[in-house]
């Protein structure tokens, strides 16, 4: 993975050495200044997590994962579901909003039928999952776009059908129970089958406790932590070897 993120220059201390304790703080969620004595200074650590942050470093390397799984892989990106997470925040910052169950940030996630993260939204917890549905679309790192989207009753709105429909994107989600006229039939309704992959990445990222509680004030680092996520979980689920990524 080192090998697709910018050059990290260190006089005293081995890059693996700094991107290993970055890692673990996302693995074990414990605060920096709580850092094993293992790894480099925690100064050292966030400082670097949060310069290459700021270049969007951790996105770019998910992306040139991705479009290497798409190459070997022909990924069939016709068909994906989305789905949107409550993050508790525990501090203050931007994005995030009060809910009945406290304050906290959503983050909604688009995933291929492998469960792979396609696009990634993270906003406040005050709008509704199908208000942001829009957003996730235009965040994908796939040029490809979708011809199914699967969402959940949440996702049920005429205006949102309509909108996708300018897209050429058919939102399939089952009506809710107070509607009164059925748009949709049972033939469309049978993708929804494969709708578990979004809620089994969702799990997968509970893993990561660094992305459990939101602690970071600033939402492109806690949106950071989510991408070096699904870094992980992208190497775990192929079990390859990054020179193969090279390849």
């Amino acid at each position: 993975m080192i090998q697709f993120l910018p050059e990290i220059r260190s006089r005293i201390h081995d890059p693996a050495e700094i991107f290993s304790g970055i890692f673990y703080v996302l693995i074990t969620g414990i605060q920096w200044r709580n850092l094993s004595r293992e790894y480099p200074p925690k100064s050292t650590c966030y400082c670097w997590f949060k310069k290459l942050s700021k270049l969007d470093a951790w996105k770019e390397t998910y992306t040139q994962f991705f479009a290497t799984y798409k190459k070997y892989f022909r990924a069939n990106l016709n068909t994906v579901s989305v789905d949107g997470t409550f993050v508790k925040a525990v501090k203050g910052g931007a994005m995030i909003g009060k809910t009945q169950i406290g304050k906290g940030t959503k983050v909604m996630q688009m995933v291929d039928k492998e469960g792979l993260l396609v696009s990634l939204h993270v906003d406040s917890a005050n709008p509704h999952e199908s208000r942001l549905l829009m957003k996730t679309i235009k965040n994908s790192i796939s040029l490809t776009k979708p011809r199914y989207i699967l969402g959940d009753r949440a996702y049920d709105s005429d205006k949102l059908d309509l909108e996708c429909k300018k897209l050429g994107i058919s939102l399939v989600a089952y009506h809710k129970l107070n509607r009164k006229n059925h748009t949709q039939d049972g033939r469309e309704a049978r993708r929804l089958k494969k709708r578990y992959t979004v809620e089994r990445t969702n799990a997968h990222l509970k893993n990561y406790r660094k992305v459990n509680v939101r602690y970071e004030r600033d939402p492109k680092l806690f949106e950071n932590f989510i991408w070096m996520a699904h870094c992980l979980i992208f190497i775990k689920k192929f079990n390859i070897h990054n020179d193969y990524l090279v390849a």
